[in-house]
């Protein structure tokens, strides 16, 4: 039983994870993106990087967002199996 709930709370962890950084990385403003760049910030160039070519981040995002909700299925479903039988599934 604690593996299946391991798998759960994993998966929900990770696609939860994901979440916040679709948005995050969709909510950031070329406005931000400037200030960021005048103030000379670390993080200037990889959200210059990030903005401009969008489809990358997102697509790694989603990407990582679909395998989690994947494995997690896959372990849920066969702890499922193995603790309360094939019958009830």
């Amino acid at each position: 039983m604690a593996l299946l709930a391991a798998f759960f709370f994993t998966s929900i962890l990770f696609s939860f994870l994901c979440s916040i950084l679709e948005a995050v990385l969709l909510s950031i403003t070329p406005a931000y993106v400037g200030i960021q760049q005048q103030r000379q910030s670390r993080i200037a160039d990889d959200l210059v990087r990030f903005k401009d070519d969008i489809d990358r981040p997102l697509a790694a995002i989603l990407t990582l967002n679909t395998i989690a909700h994947t494995v997690g299925a896959i372990g849920v479903g066969s702890q499922a199996a193995e603790i309360f039988g094939e019958s009830i599934l």
